[in-house]
């Protein structure tokens, strides 16, 4: 992955910079990151302030702001000298496409005719030579993507019934999975009154029926609604 600068960035100093680079990836591959431990290689510097020991030391706000963004991830710094950090050789970036059709069509029958995102996704991990509106063309043109593709059924009358008092529509939804409690929780069970929009969570282990039937028997009992 790579994007350039905005025009404030672009004012960093160097050690920002770096520490800018690093944020951008964690983001981008943080569900990948997470509950897995990685290793950051950078400059001296860098990997002092990003180095969970010296957690007192750093007296830079935005470097703290980052420091704390990557609390939630488990990593380890170490530094790579500069004879050891080379530019990646040309082989290590050749695309590993050897036996597969030449053209993206074959390629998305191939693959089991992915989506536009999935293919875009595959084309941009191996580094193919093919555009995102040919990737789009390809799968809206697929015969058999267009048989096969779901259609949900849309009401003519899109608007909710707007409400006029409370406990008369609620909006629920899972959060997670998030860092594991002790008592083995790793999901919000969400409810919002929309009258209100006051919200109530409760932490489940999982989001099967039986936590929702649970977690609202809870929230209707603390109000008196009989069960």
């Amino acid at each position: 992955m790579s994007r350039t600068l905005s025009k404030s960035e672009c004012n960093y100093p160097t050690v920002e910079k770096e520490a800018a680079s690093i944020i951008e990836a964690v983001r981008k591959w943080g569900h990948y990151l997470y509950s897995r431990l990685f290793t950051l290689t950078d400059q001296r510097s860098l990997a002092f302030m990003f180095d969970q020991r010296n957690h007192g030391k750093i007296k830079n706000s935005k470097i703290q702001a980052w420091r704390a963004e990557l609390g939630m991830f488990a990593y380890e710094v170490k530094h790579r000298s500069g004879k050891e950090n080379v530019a990646t050789d040309a082989l290590s970036r050749v695309c590993s496409v050897a036996g597969r059709p030449s053209s993206l069509k074959g390629l998305h029958e191939l693959l089991g005719h992915p989506g536009i995102t999935r293919l875009w996704h595959f084309v941009r991990s191996k580094n193919l030579p093919f555009p995102l509106e040919e990737v789009r063309q390809t799968c809206l043109n697929c015969h058999t993507c267009s048989v096969l593709k779901p259609h949900f059924y849309r009401p003519t009358q899109e608007h909710l019934v707007k409400e006029t008092s409370a406990w008369e529509r609620l909006s629920v939804d899972f959060k997670g999975p998030t860092v594991t409690s002790p008592r083995g929780n790793r999901f919000l069970f969400v409810v919002v009154d929309e009258y209100i929009r006051f919200p109530f969570a409760f932490a489940c282990k999982d989001t099967s029926a039986s936590s929702v039937v649970k977690c609202l028997s809870t929230l209707f009992s603390l109000f008196g609604f009989p069960s």
